[in-house]
């Protein structure tokens, strides 16, 4: 990142999450700050100001509400609440609070870019986005706009699709459960049902055309989850 990136505090305290969404903004240009509860942000914020923060309400040692309306007294950075609830009660409270906008888990990413990039439009900030490409064997991997090709040709991924790759490539070597890759991808914890995981898992496997004998393939282990594996040597 350069000194001019747009900087911005996440503060989550689910570090898969928090994992997820640092990539996806630091893919994006921004520069990213976090913290896990409500102290880590207070420390954070005593030696820098970032451009936006992006605030859960439920955090272990206090409320992402609360601590907006403290911020309030001596700040006006814009604050976007990712949160579980939908209660309509709660969102009011925070916008009440201070903040400038919400969006509730499950989420999708880019609907969370959006409404980063919208507030600090209202806030005056310019974002601009740095390009940012990987290549894995005869796979290319643009990670600006979300898409990857297979011998040159766009495989044509669903957003949840190149969110789970994304997943795997931050998870090399560790196996996944689909409740796992649920909290990650989709952002909540109501993964009763794996069927959403393993439906997009396929669409993913196929449209990069995996096999035992490709550059990149997701093993499955009962029991322990899912894994990517790199079968020969790339530049990941």
């Amino acid at each position: 990142m350069d000194g001019f990136a747009t900087t911005v505090l996440l503060v989550e305290d689910n570090l898969d999450i928090q994992k997820a969404n640092r990539r996806m903004l630091e893919l994006n240009g921004f520069q990213v700050y976090t913290a896990l509860s409500v102290a880590q942000a207070r420390e954070c914020l005593a030696y820098t100001e970032p451009d936006a923060l992006v605030l859960d309400v439920m955090l272990p040692d206090g409320s992402g509400i609360a601590f907006c309306q403290e911020l309030r007294t001596h700040s006006d950075i814009p604050v976007l609440f990712l949160t579980a609830m939908d209660d309509r009660d709660d969102i009011v409270k925070g916008l009440r609070a201070g903040g400038d906008d919400y969006i509730t888990k499950p989420y999708d990413f880019e609907e969370l870019l959006a409404r980063l990039e919208a507030i600090l439009r209202r806030y005056g900030h310019q974002h601009r986005r740095t390009a940012s490409t990987q290549t894995i064997g005869d796979i290319r991997i643009d990670f600006l706009v979300g898409r990857v090709y297979l011998h040159g040709e766009d495989v044509l991924l669903k957003p949840k699709e190149f969110a789970l790759l994304l997943a795997f490539m931050d998870n090399r070597g560790q196996y996944l459960s689909p409740r796992k890759l649920y909290e990650i991808v989709w952002g909540g914890i109501d993964a009763d049902d794996p069927r959403t995981v393993y439906v997009h898992l396929a669409g993913l496997r196929k449209k990069l055309q995996m096999t035992e004998d490709s550059v990149l393939n997701i093993e499955h282990i009962r029991g322990q989850g899912y894994c990517l594996r790199v079968l020969r040597q790339t530049n990941i």
